[in-house]
């Protein structure tokens, strides 16, 4: 058969980018991204390196497959196309080839290379792949050198050659050693304004260094380049700049600006904006060198902003040694700008440089929008301050300066005068909301509050304030008289509100009476007390509930106890109440009794037995904890002190504790210990056991400690006493550790309490309220000191604070007579009122000039500063809070107290009893929670 012809239809396809090249022509490579050859990876970032192959084809659609791998090996698919374009004259394809297919950014295998040489071991190998119409085509094999990474190069030593500084008068010389992998190096010297000096390393050391010797650094300043080449092409170079300086280089120093300046637009600045009508900054630019009188000059300094210099920027250094360049723009600048300051090369010294980086910037913030203050938590106490975001030339702004005051700002000198509160937040965009949390300042204060933006320069926009003040306040709560407001019962007298007994974690209240045969405990809830008691303790005698403590776990059975005294009832009794898992709504027995025995003492007639109470903790150190029952008309008046002895685990609390005294002991050496007051007294009005508390550890080495009110005129004194075991029963009121009072109408200790803890030791608050005109009304603060809770020996010495008020003019306003603390007595918890860490104190009276009284807050840090002094709490009170108009009899009882946590929000809440110490009332009682 003969004139036939056959028309081949496999797709035709051929590699035109990458060539071969496998030579010496470094531009067929393809080498790393910094390469400055033809061809180069394209994402330094990426393993391999990333190039765009292009395969030129016969065919118009289809798809392309690009397989990479080593030559001699097997070829892996790396990437596919489906798009084919008509090929360009600059796509260099072959007659009859007239569409291209293109992989982008396609990665190609590392060829492998000589370890030894860097020299070509084995090409990269690629083939492209055209498929249409259900036949495959195949390009011709590719083989290329690609070699994506550097070599590496740096100085071994001297490891301090760049910025190296050689003192001296003429060139230096040094061997230089780099670290590099193949040689030869080639190490650069180039002296500023002059040509460079190469130097040879060609020996490789151990696979690793090589050796440039005799390097000469000329005098002044020089810069020091290397470069090593690949046989692929690839240049690898010292990382950063190298500068070596030889000589003593000239001395040159900023004067105007300095490194901490700040080129803005502030009135009072010394590098503020000399033009503002001028954009950008104007204004003068001067350093001052150590070439006055230097033969070499005239000098020259050079001012450079950014590394440009400046117009007419080289200055001619005076006789003073000082570069002045005046008329000076600098361009407003988003980030700092570098200034550099640079003599001219001096013979004999070289070359000096400084350099500062400082913030331009001229254009002043606007002012924020909207601004809303809100109480975001009442007791922590926050505040947050939302407003919308300013511009600052199209910019958000680069900070806020926050102020808070508890007076209107509306002049820029009361923002500058109010409290600052630092800004560390990222400033949003313009018009975006933008705010801030302003925490722990004071409940039941008004605030104002401002803001406005700055920049990185220092400039402030305009501030805008708040209008009205802004409070955070108590919540508040009235518990009236069960018995309700026609009986006279003294509700509220006697409160203690630190433990829970129902078995959850909030605070429980237990409530005592004057007149009302009763003491009830409210059970905490996060809505507050219910103005029902939970629970009525039913007395015998009308004082019953005259005192009411808890007073830790005295029988060891893992629940809280409480006691309650009625001091009236024969000799006085104190009626203790075992902790249980659930109580009825009425308790008509209590579980034990203590009281004394005037059959084998005389001296407990009339002895107001119960009439205080306190938990101590442990007392006498066996584990157990303890309690105070005060008898302050013991003896006639002298007063006397039993510490109860709680008893340890497996054995039982007996249900009568008796008590006898210095003949017959009954239980005391056991079950008791007894402290007689102080004697003797030409009136016995000593009154020992007034009041009584459990002070912690205020002495190393001891029990839990106990502190001692004898208000009575003879004593009006404070005894504190260590913790100990007394085997005899009794210690003597003179052998107390520490005391402080002297005789006279003060009542010192009428109300005693404790603040907390501080760094001292824990710390005492007690009232001196006097109501007879012959002494002071007056609280005292005591911070702790070292085995004295008292801050003597020189009274009121540091570590005592007292408070007096101004307010309190009457002779019976009795000022002082409640003082109330956040801690709580016999234990180390400190509760927080008003967000002061070291805990708070609030001072009440009966009444003020012959009205409704005010209660002041005072916290622990308010006192430190007024310790060594007497001040008035009506100018130094952290917070002020007037009576409510619920509370009609007005006054504060003394055996007010703190709440632990009544609520679970986790802050202190305080319960005042309402009283009048001169007529019977009712009774109610104030939470603040």
């Amino acid at each position: 058969m003969q004139g036939v012809t056959c028309t081949s239809t496999t797709p035709s396809v051929q590699i035109v980018d990458p060539v071969d090249g496998t030579g010496n022509d470094v531009d067929t490579h393809i080498l790393a991204a910094s390469a400055t050859s033809k061809r180069k990876d394209l994402d330094a970032a990426a393993p391999g390196a990333q190039y765009t192959v292009t395969a030129c084809t016969d065919q118009s659609s289809g798809t392309a497959a690009l397989f990479v791998g080593m030559k001699g090996g097997a070829l892996q698919q790396k990437a596919t196309t489906t798009t084919f374009t008509a090929a360009t004259t600059s796509d260099g394809c072959p007659n009859g080839l007239g569409f291209v297919a293109k992989f982008t950014n396609a990665t190609l295998d590392e060829s492998a290379f000589d370890a030894a040489t860097f020299a070509l071991k084995t090409a990269t190998e690629l083939r492209v792949d055209v498929t249409a119409s259900g036949e495959t085509g195949q390009s011709p094999l590719v083989d290329v050198w690609v070699d994506s990474i550097l070599p590496t190069l740096s100085v071994k030593t001297p490891v301090d050659l760049c910025g190296k500084s050689y003192i001296g008068s003429s060139a230096v010389i040094e061997d230089v050693f780099l670290n590099t992998q193949l040689v030869p190096v080639t190490l650069t010297v180039t002296p500023q304004g002059q040509s460079g000096v190469n130097y040879q390393g060609t020996t490789l050391i151990a696979g690793n260094l090589t050796q440039v010797s005799a390097v000469q650094f000329p005098l002044g300043v020089s810069a020091v380049t290397a470069s090593v080449k690949e046989p692929s092409g690839n240049t690898g170079v010292l990382p950063g700049a190298c500068q070596v300086t030889v000589g003593s280089p000239p001395v040159i120093s900023w004067t105007t600006p300095t490194a901490t300046s700040k080129l803005n637009s502030v009135a009072g600045n010394p590098t503020a904006d000399a033009d503002a009508s001028t954009p950008g900054w104007q204004g003068t630019l001067k350093v001052q060198t150590d070439l006055a009188g230097n033969p070499a000059c005239p000098c020259q300094v050079t001012f450079s902003v950014n590394g440009t210099p400046l117009p007419s920027g080289t200055v001619t250094i005076d006789g003073t040694g000082a570069a002045t360049l005046s008329n000076v723009t600098i361009a407003d600048a988003t980030a700092p700008v570098q200034l550099k300051a640079e003599t001219n090369n001096v013979a004999g010294k070289g070359v000096g440089t400084a350099i500062i980086t400082v913030p331009v910037d001229t254009v002043v913030p606007g002012a924020p929008a909207a601004l809303v203050a809100s109480v975001k938590s009442r007791r922590q106490t926050t505040f947050h301050l939302a407003w919308t975001a300013p511009s600052d030339g199209g910019q958000a702004a680069g900070g806020y300066k926050v102020r808070v005051s508890k007076n209107p700002i509306t002049t820029q000198a009361q923002f500058d005068a109010a409290v600052d509160v630092p800004y560390t937040g990222a400033p949003a965009a313009p018009g975006a909301a933008d705010g801030i949390d302003i925490a722990d300042q004071l409940i039941e204060t008004t605030y104002y509050f401002a803001v406005a933006a700055t920049d990185a320069a220092g400039n402030q926009g305009a501030f805008l304030a708040t209008s009205a003040a802004t409070k955070a306040t108590f919540n508040s709560l009235v518990l009236d008289n069960p018995n309700g407001m026609a009986n006279q019962h003294g509700f509220g007298f006697a409160l203690d509100g630190f433990a829970s007994v129902n078995g959850d974690q909030l605070s429980d209240l237990v409530v005592g009476t004057v007149a009302g045969a009763s003491a009830y405990i409210y059970f905490g809830a996060a809505s507050g007390y219910a103005n029902t008691p939970s629970v009525r303790l039913a007395g015998g005698t009308a004082d019953f509930g005259s005192s009411v403590a808890f007073i830790g776990d005295i029988d060891h059975d893992g629940k809280e106890d409480i006691a309650v005294g009625a001091p009236f009832d024969g000799t006085g009794k104190v009626y203790i109440y075992k902790g249980r898992d659930t109580w009825p709504a009425v308790v008509p027995l209590a579980d034990y009794v203590v009281t004394p025995v005037v059959a084998s003492n005389a001296k407990w007639a009339g002895s107001q037995f119960g009439w205080s109470v306190a938990r101590l903790g442990d007392f006498d150190n066996d584990g157990n904890d303890d309690f105070a029952i005060g008898a302050p008309r013991y003896d006639g008046g002298y007063g006397m002190v039993v510490i109860v002895r709680g008893v340890a685990s497996g054995q039982t609390f007996p249900a009568t504790v008796s008590l006898g005294g210095t003949v017959t002991k009954e239980d005391f050496g056991t079950r008791a210990i007894g402290i007689e007051g102080p004697n003797p007294l030409p009136t016995k009005f000593a009154w020992f056991g007034e009041s009584v508390l459990g002070a912690g550890q205020l002495y190393t080495g001891a029990g839990k400690s106990l502190v001692v009110a004898s208000a009575g005129p003879e004593a009006n004194k404070l005894f504190a006493f260590k913790g100990q075991a007394a085997p005899s029963g009794f210690i003597a009121a003179s052998a107390a550790d520490s005391s402080y009072g002297t005789p006279g109408q003060g009542r010192l200790g009428t109300s005693l309490k404790l603040l907390g803890v501080t760094a001292s030791g824990p710390a005492i608050t007690a009232g001196e309220p006097s109501y007879t005109g012959s002494a002071p009304q007056r609280a005292h603060i005591f911070l702790g000191g070292a085995n004295n809770p008292f801050g003597l020996p020189t009274p009121p010495g540091a570590g005592h604070a007292t408070y007096s008020n101004s307010a309190a003019t009457n002779i019976l306003d009795a000022f002082g007579y409640m003082t109330l603390g956040s801690g709580f007595s016999g234990t180390a918890v400190v509760g927080n009122f008003i967000n002061g860490p070291m805990g708070d104190v609030v001072i009440g009276s009966l009444t003020e000039n012959g009205a409704k009284p005010k209660i002041y807050f005072v916290s622990g840090e308010s006192a430190q500063a007024a310790a060594g002094g007497t001040v008035d709490v009506v100018s130094v009170a952290d917070i002020a809070l007037p009576t409510p108009a619920a509370l009609t009899a007005g006054g504060a009882s003394p055996l007010s107290n703190a709440i632990k946590d009544m609520d679970g929000d986790g802050f202190a809440d305080i319960a005042i009893g309402e009283t009048n110490k001169f007529a019977t009332n009712p009774g109610r009682i104030w939470i603040l929670w």
